[in-house]
């Protein structure tokens, strides 16, 4: 199956870092005086704008049955908070867009997860990324070119922490990080002394929002698209999916 792009890297450091995939704040000329508030969250972990453009990344999600491949290199414990974490974003999505389901080998799977190191991460995924020393933990993944709102496969490391893991997680199911507008705090503060120790109650309602599939349709799907410039959502397309999100909202689904 042909894959839309290369790779996204989301990656966690003790210290805070500059972004390097061009990001930038969501101004306060960004938002409406009628949307609520857990919109700018979302845009701020799911649709963040591109620097100095009017333009915004698409949002973009997993699908369907999602399988998990954990490495040998992850112990037990953590094994279990992988399970009863996914388990939680399962009860929060409150609908059957995705199950998740955890398997032994590597063929086939969706999210991939190793304990370790960037070097254990190129061996097991036969990858070979670079990553700074600083870092604590990686997520990767790749879109599918006909499905351009689709995860096609997404893979992680992380090396510590039960916080750091599912911080990990979300990444491999559409969040960026949280520190380019929100400030009320997240578990995807890209600085790992910032995060939250769990997600808070606008990270439950953004994974709500984006993996929602009711009356309405798919939000993802809602702007994918699959031309050249697929990734990008522009400023008249912004303003309508942030009048989408009001609708949902506005029918009591959070």
């Amino acid at each position: 199956m042909k894959i839309f792009c290369a790779f996204l890297l989301l990656a966690v450091v003790f210290f805070q870092c500059s972004p390097s995939d061009g990001l930038m704040n969501i101004t306060p000329e960004d938002d409406t005086s009628t949307e609520h508030p857990v919109i700018s969250h979302f845009y701020d972990l799911v649709s963040v704008k591109r620097d100095g453009l009017d333009s915004w990344y698409e949002p973009r999600s997993q699908k369907g049955t999602i399988k998990v491949y954990i490495h040998e290199s992850v112990p037990e414990e953590d094994r279990l908070i992988i399970a009863n974490f996914l388990s939680e974003i399962k009860e929060l999505i409150r609908n059957e867009s995705i199950q998740f389901e955890i398997i032994n080998e590597l063929e086939g799977y969706n999210i991939g997860i190793v304990k370790g190191g960037p070097l254990l991460f190129n061996e097991v995924f036969k990858n070979d990324r670079s990553f700074p020393p600083s870092y604590l933990g990686a997520a990767t993944y790749t879109r599918n070119n006909q499905d351009c709102a689709q995860i096609e496969k997404a893979e992680l490391w992380y090396t510590e922490g039960e916080t750091l893991l599912k911080h990990e997680i979300l990444h491999t199911l559409g969040f960026f990080h949280a520190d380019y507008a929100d400030k009320n705090g997240s578990i995807m503060y890209h600085n790992i002394t910032d995060m939250e120790p769990d997600m808070t109650e606008n990270d439950k309602n953004v994974l709500r929002l984006l993996y929602y599939n009711g009356v309405y349709g798919s939000i993802v799907d809602t702007v994918a698209d699959c031309d050249e410039d697929a990734m990008y959502m522009d400023e008249v397309e912004s303003e309508a999916f942030k009048l989408l999100l009001n609708s949902i909202i506005d029918n009591d689904y959070l």
